[in-house]
């Protein structure tokens, strides 16, 4: 079996940047409640819509841009998680040491609020998405 740990561990970092911050958001805006999810295994599996509707809002927000603090410019959270991957790049090729974090505007902070949540479903998404 083929495993991508280092695109799971750089989709780590944008976990709370991008996925929990999408599904509260979806949750608030009542788009998905209790009917979005099957009866089947105690409301564990989506319905198509459901996830439909996730996938579509998730392409949306990977192309909403926040202002990048090192580049001091706008950069879609899609282009963000190619900078982290050139990030790794220069620090595996000893360029830079590298610092982690994102490094983008937007709520971005330390590298310890973003390794410890584990979202699977959203970690696809983002690995997916980016092309990474």
């Amino acid at each position: 079996m083929r495993r991508y740990s280092l695109c799971l561990d750089i989709s780590e970092v944008f976990k709370p940047l991008i996925g929990d911050r999408l599904i509260f958001s979806l949750l608030n805006r009542k788009q998905i409640t209790e009917n979005s999810f099957t009866k089947e295994l105690n409301y564990l599996h989506l319905k198509k819509e459901a996830s439909k509707l996730i996938v579509s809002e998730f392409e949306n927000r990977m192309k909403q841009t926040i202002m990048h603090k090192e580049l001091g410019r706008q950069v879609s959270y899609q282009y963000l998680i190619r900078l982290e991957a050139y990030k790794l790049i220069k620090h595996l090729i000893g360029e830079k040491e590298y610092g982690g974090g994102g490094g983008g505007g937007g709520g971005g902070g330390g590298k310890s609020e973003y390794y410890y949540i584990n979202r699977y479903y959203v970690s696809i998404l983002i690995i997916c998405y980016s092309g990474i």
